[in-house]
């Protein structure tokens, strides 16, 4: 009768060697190739280490169980013929039975994922927290709790956004070379997210350079507005003054505007246009800044054609261009005209902003200062 276990051969002096047959080995790879292979994916598609740990011992028990029952067949079969085997089998089927039992348990006492999502929430761990919140909605749990992921998923991913805001805040301010403004938005970033990705590292940098260059090195170059006001797209104005934008509310206002004819400085017909600008006392309500608004001034006369007479830029008078919450300061601009004035000219004048002076708080809100002119005075 052929043995299962093992295959037989004769040598050249005519006597029987016996081989070994290694099923058992190849059993022992292949299953425990399997088991690598799981525990492997298990690390791909774990959310983080507990959903690790909560897998592999899941996994565990899978693996053990089929094993405890192959080694209590085993056991019956040669309980009362091998007594050597009998030893092994039982080893093996206790060993079986205390791994599956500790991995079960294990598992058992980890914690449910939407208590383990609604932990990672409370810690500010939001991006953890979505990805179980993800599962459980893609789950099919009960319909209350995969509502309520649904809702905690929208706050996790709006506090998100907004640690988001405030590091793209703090990066146009490290640019800038405002260096505590931006140490303050990243810190600010970092309460909202501890976990946003280089966070730590960017208040680092930004502490260092304050300490060595000073706080806000750039702060006089330029003006800061705060994401409070608006400035909406408008049309109508010249071309070449590019894209236009005006501020609600208007920070400024034109008064005393007197439009003259005449030779003020070389011979030949001029126009000059001059006035007052007074601040509002709402500049301060919109402006990150003590030194004020730094002000362009533009002016055009059109005919009844809407053709363009006369054109000029300017500052305002005085040591400086900035005007404050209050003040008043005079303007004035003169330049060559080619016609007399006539009936139905019109003329515009406007206070402004250039883009290349302004620190955008919010790069991504289209209602920032971000065109060519940002008029604040028409």
């Amino acid at each position: 009768m052929k043995d299962t276990d093992s295959i037989t051969s004769l040598n050249e002096g005519g006597s029987r060697v016996f081989f070994k047959r290694p099923l058992s080995l190849v059993f022992i790879c292949i299953y425990g190739a399997a088991f690598v292979i799981a525990v492997v994916a298990n690390v791909f598609a774990a959310i983080d280490f507990m959903d690790f740990l909560y897998g592999f011992f899941i996994i565990t028990t899978i693996f053990c169980i089929p094993l405890l029952i192959l080694f209590l067949i085993l056991l019956i079969l040669n309980i009362k013929k091998h007594k050597r085997r009998t030893r092994g089998f039982s080893i093996g089927a206790a060993a079986c039975l205390v791994i599956s039992l500790l991995a079960f348990t294990s598992g058992s006492l980890i914690k449910d994922q939407f208590i383990r999502a609604n932990e990672n929430f409370e810690n500010k761990n939001y991006g953890i927290a979505i990805e179980y919140y993800d599962h459980i909605i893609k789950a099919d749990r009960e319909e209350d709790i995969a509502e309520s992921a649904k809702v905690s998923k929208a706050k996790a991913l709006e506090e998100i956004t907004k640690a988001e805001v405030f590091k793209s805040n703090a990066d146009i301010f490290f640019k800038y070379k405002l260096y505590s403004r931006a140490e303050n938005e990243y810190k600010k970033a970092y309460e909202t997210y501890p976990y946003l990705k280089g966070i730590n590292k960017d208040i680092k940098n930004a502490s260092a350079m304050k300490e060595q260059y000073g706080e806000n090195i750039g702060e006089l170059d330029y003006v800061l507005f705060k994401d409070s006001i608006k400035f909406l797209d408008v049309a109508g104005f010249p071309n070449n003054w590019g894209k236009v934008k005006i501020s609600d509310p208007l920070l400024a206002e034109f008064k005393n505007i007197k439009l003259e004819e005449g030779s003020f400085f070389e011979a030949g017909i001029e126009m000059r246009l001059s006035g007052i600008l007074t601040g509002s006392n709402e500049i301060a309500d919109y402006l990150d800044s003590s030194e004020g608004l730094f002000v362009f001034i533009s002016a055009y006369l059109v005919d009844a054609d809407g053709n363009i007479k006369w054109a000029k830029d300017g500052y305002l008078k005085g040591d400086t261009p900035f005007i404050k919450p209050g003040q008043t300061k005079e303007f004035s601009l003169i330049s060559f005209i080619p016609g007399p004035l006539e009936k139905g000219d019109n003329f515009y004048i406007a206070a402004y902003i250039k883009r290349s002076l302004i620190v955008l708080i919010n790069p991504a809100n289209p209602e920032s200062p971000d065109a060519d002119k940002n008029i604040f005075a028409l």
